[in-house]
């Protein structure tokens, strides 16, 4: 695990090493261990490291053997032992660890060699011969890889601080990714915050040439359904052995690992299979609040206790951490580069903080809701296109007489989002159900100075994404749902999330639910088998049976979340009209003050929740704050 940063100078000039010094050190943080540098004509290479495999040879940059091919990565190829003892039969190797399969691997099958890896990884890879960088980003966007382009040069690297760093160019503001960061709480990729730099999609590779010519590709996508699924029985058992292969895959490692458990199905599932498979105790992390709503510590310990772990119960305050808020969303907007709305981002940066005490690796539960039908909505999905197909057009007008939810949770809230939604059109389904603002909603409260610069709605991204799954062959309703999810919320959101709060920390995250052939078994199956109209992660609850103790396999869902709504009407509630409604607040340039003070007053009065609408707003100010944000349009 590490960060990496580069210059390529597309005018054939010195690969600039001293820039490259300063990117990779805005990383020290993903790579305390050690640095490494490469420089060649007309390109440089750094990298900080944390060391996890092959701790005494496996420094970075690596080469092949005649030093024709140059190789950083970030991330973990969990099948490099497999994949090595093959390559040994043709290549030399000169150390023990993962990275240099890479380069031997490319010898044999150029940017191919993506398709041979199981892991997550960003890497780039410089071939001296052909004068071309290779830039590629695993499968479902584990690891970040971001570039920026000039005139003369081309910049990447793992976050988009390390781009920042080179002072290569006076970075200026999207108000298209503004906008849609409004719409989804995220930037979505290929997007960022800033107009010159832009995230590599998830399963693509970039290729550049010295002379600026390029080539993006992408090289894997979801599955449409298998053209013969398995039974119920033969589905249940395939995942149960394919979540075992997974987590030992990721037990790989040369230091100490543990598992974040939250108390819920999906990391539990990945503790179980974890301490049956390690050959010492397993350390497990939990972090519990003093709110009993959002409190999973019961559960974990239960199954910390079944399996014998070494478990520690981090129990958090929160409310006094977010007692001081500037303190609190500065560290948030420092690790996180671009504005960014998952509130559970503050129990994520904790989490991590603690288990960095005693371990460098966890395994953790990610991804199992996206491939397994773990959110509410995949049953909302199936119930509106049931209420769609029985009523026909009653079904819209019966919606449109229900009130508006006044809370997020709880059945009568989910009731009436449900309403909300079987009332509008697909895409703006999706934006109601899993965004913040629809494009409506966006347009009725932006600045028409930025309206007037934004290129694509939230729809228009939506639909690309919807697209792009239909033609993949993903047609049922839940399962064109998880797929667009796993294309879009998944990458920019979730993922994002769990990265960046542990590498903030020196922490290496792996998602064993993640592993791409899992998640490509999933999607193949349909949506009477991974999804339910009346229960989540059914599947996955069938597996947990035989695992987990009976109070966690049949518990409902609880997202890893905080109590922001509450915390906005007491702990945050002077701050939050000090930093939103102030006379200098620098958000009033793309949100009218009125619609903000309108949410606000809403909230705060318990006629509306818009918590989550309102941490989305008080981020944005304080990323526009900060001394790395760009003016203002």
């Amino acid at each position: 695990m590490c960060g990496i940063a580069g210059i390529l100078d597309l005018g054939a000039g010195p690969g600039t090493l001293g820039a490259a010094r300063a990117m990779a050190g805005a990383l020290v943080h993903r790579g305390p261990d050690e640095d490494g540098f490469y420089r060649g004509e007309g390109v440089a290479l750094g990298v900080r490291r944390l060391s996890i495999i092959d701790l005494q040879t496996g420094s970075q940059p690596l080469a092949n053997e005649d030093q024709t091919v140059w190789a950083v990565m970030n991330g973990e190829i969990y099948n490099y032992v497999e994949l090595r003892r093959d390559l040994e039969r043709r290549h030399t190797f000169r150390t023990q660890g993962d990275t240099e399969v890479l380069v031997h691997l490319y010898e044999e099958h150029g940017p191919e060699l993506v398709t041979h890896l199981r892991g997550m990884f960003a890497f780039a890879l410089w071939d001296t011969r052909r004068r071309a960088l290779l830039l590629a980003r695993d499968r479902l966007g584990k690891k970040p890889l971001y570039y920026a382009r000039t005139n003369r040069q081309l910049l990447f690297g793992s976050e988009i601080k390390a781009i920042l760093a080179a002072r290569a160019f006076a970075p200026t503001l999207d108000p298209t990714a503004i906008y849609q960061y409004l719409c989804f709480g995220f930037v979505p990729h290929p997007r960022t915050a800033y107009r010159e730099i832009e995230a590599l999609p998830p399963a693509h590779t970039l290729q550049i040439q010295a002379d600026a010519r390029t080539d993006l590709r992408r090289y894997w996508h979801l599955p449409g359904p298998a053209a013969v699924p398995p039974s119920r029985e033969q589905a249940v058992e395939r995942t149960r052995e394919l979540v075992e292969e997974s987590v030992r895959l990721r037990l790989r490692s040369d230091v100490p690992i543990g598992v974040f458990l939250s108390g819920g199905i999906d990391s539990g599932l990945v503790t179980a299979a974890a301490a049956r498979a390690a050959a010492e105790p397993l350390r497990t992390f939990s972090v519990g609040f003093a709110d009993q709503a959002f409190d999973e510590l019961p559960h974990a310990h239960l199954v910390a206790e079944r399996y014998g772990t070494r478990h520690t119960e981090i129990r958090v305050d929160l409310a006094e951490e977010v007692r001081r808020p500037h303190e609190l969303l500065g560290r948030l907007v420092n690790g996180y580069d671009q504005p960014f709305a998952d509130s559970s981002a503050i129990p994520s940066m904790i989490v991590s903080r603690e288990a960095r005490k005693h371990v460098k690796v966890v395994l953790n539960g990610d991804g199992g809701d996206e491939a397994f039908g773990g959110y509410r909505r995949y049953s909302a999905a199936l119930l509106a296109n049931w209420m769609t197909t029985t009523l026909g057009p009653v079904a819209p007008l019966a919606a449109r007489m229900a009130p508006a939810p006044r809370r997020r949770r709880g059945p009568v809230g989910f009731t009436l989002r449900l309403l909300e939604g079987v009332a509008l059109a697909p895409r703006e389904r999706y934006l109601r159900w899993s965004g913040l603002f629809t494009d409506a909603d966006a347009r009725a409260i932006c600045q028409p100075s930025l309206l007037g610069q934004v290129e694509e709605p939230a729809r228009d991204v939506v639909d690309a994404r919807v697209e792009q799954c239909l033609a993949w062959g993903v047609q049922e309703p839940a399962a064109l749902m998880m797929a667009v999810d796993a294309t879009h919320v998944l990458p920019d959101d979730l993922l994002v999330k769990m990265d960046m709060a542990t590498m903030a920390h020196s922490v290496e995250g792996r998602s064993p639910l993640l592993d791409h052939v899992l998640v490509e078994f999933a999607a193949g199956l349909p949506d009477r088998t991974r999804a339910s109209a009346f229960q989540t992660k059914p599947l996955l609850r069938e597996v947990a049976r035989g695992w987990l103790p009976a109070a966690v396999a049949r518990a409902p869902k609880r997202g890893f979340e905080v109590p922001m709504a509450g915390w906005l009407r007491r702990e945050l509630r002077p701050f939050v009209r000090e930093c939103l409604l102030a006379s200098d607040a620098r958000i009033a340039a793309v949100v009218r003050p009125a619609a903000i003070e309108h949410l606000v007053d809403e909230h705060l009065a318990k006629r509306r929740d818009h918590a989550s609408r309102l941490w989305a707003l008080l981020f944005l100010e304080c990323w526009l704050r900060s001394a790395r944000a760009p003016a203002t349009p």
